[in-house]
């Protein structure tokens, strides 16, 4: 069974992130070429396994973690408002879930 660079199964329709690109993709199909284990992504992108990861979700206190740095650098009370509003959406987002 292929496995990520973390030892873990990947199976078609997963999220993963490939360490070379620094992109996520979602896994189409996957192949053995006698050789290795790769995983393809849309439009036509192969990547070799040992070259990725799955996501990790993010969590609240990634949120909170962002909308701290963010908030820091506001410019104003105009921005401080549209940035507060931007991850109290993601946050009811994820409490629908």
């Amino acid at each position: 069974m292929p496995m990520d660079a973390d030892g873990v199964p990947i199976h078609v329709g997963e999220t993963c992130y490939d360490k070379r690109t620094g992109e996520p993709f979602e896994v189409s199909s996957v192949e053995w070429n006698n050789i290795c284990w790769s995983a393809w992504s849309k439009p036509e992108t192969r990547h070799i396994y040992s070259e990725v990861t799955h996501v990790k979700p993010r969590t609240v206190e990634d949120v909170l973690r962002e909308l701290v740095g963010e908030y820091q650098y506001s410019s104003g009370p105009g921005y401080d408002a549209e940035c507060i509003a931007k991850y109290a959406a993601e946050l009811r987002m994820r409490d629908a879930e």
